[in-house]
């Protein structure tokens, strides 16, 4: 399809465990609380970044993007 760019707006309730994979919940401390420090620290530092998924055999990410500050 050709696109490289784009947005995405939606929001996500960081204090609950599942909205992290439970990979990074793990690797984070296992709590909620610590996902987001983790999260948030990356986010400050550059280095994080969203993978959107399809439902099906692709398992690995489809789009991925580094998020930014918004203006």
């Amino acid at each position: 399809m050709g696109v490289t760019s784009g947005t995405y707006s939606g929001a996500l309730d960081t204090s609950l465990a599942g909205t992290y994979s439970p990979r990074f919940l793990a690797a984070t401390g296992g709590t909620a609380a610590s996902a987001e420090a983790a999260l948030f620290a990356g986010m400050l530092a550059g280095q994080a970044y969203l993978n959107i998924h399809t439902v099906g055999t692709e398992r690995f990410g489809e789009i991925r993007g580094f998020l930014q500050r918004a203006p």
